[in-house]
C-alpha cells in the first residue's frame, strides 16, 4: 500500500477536473444541457474523481473544488479533516 500524499492527490484532482472539462467540451449534448441549467450528468472522469476523493477520505483528507462564478475561478482544496470530521466519517463508514 502506498502512503497518501496530499499534494500529489491535489495535483491529480486538478488533472482529473481538467479531463472532465475536456470531456464535456467534446459533447455538444452536454453543453446544451448546461445551457439550459441542467448539470445532473456524469462523464468518465467523474468516477475517477470520486474514487480519488474516497481515497483521500479514508486517509483523513477532504478533496473538493470551490467555484466562484463571479470571478469565473475554481479553487482546489485538499485539507486534513478535523478530529470531529474524522470521527463523523468513521461513524458514517460503519453505517454503510
Amino acid at each position: 500500500m502506498t502512503v497518501f500524499d496530499p499534494e500529489q492527490a491535489k495535483r491529480q484532482f486538478i488533472e482529473l477536473h481538467d479531463r472532465r472539462d475536456r470531456e464535456i467540451d467534446q459533447r455538444p449534448d452536454l453543453q446544451r444541457l448546461m445551457d439550459r441549467g441542467h448539470y445532473n450528468f456524469t462523464v468518465d472522469a467523474d468516477y475517477s474523481i470520486r474514487e480519488l476523493q474516497n481515497e483521500a477520505e479514508r486517509n483523513g483528507y477532504y478533496l473538493d473544488v470551490e467555484l466562484d462564478f463571479q470571478a469565473m475561478k475554481k479553487t482546489y482544496i485538499c485539507r486534513q479533516m478535523t478530529p470531529e470530521e474524522w470521527e463523523q466519517y468513521v461513524e458514517w463508514e460503519k453505517e454503510e
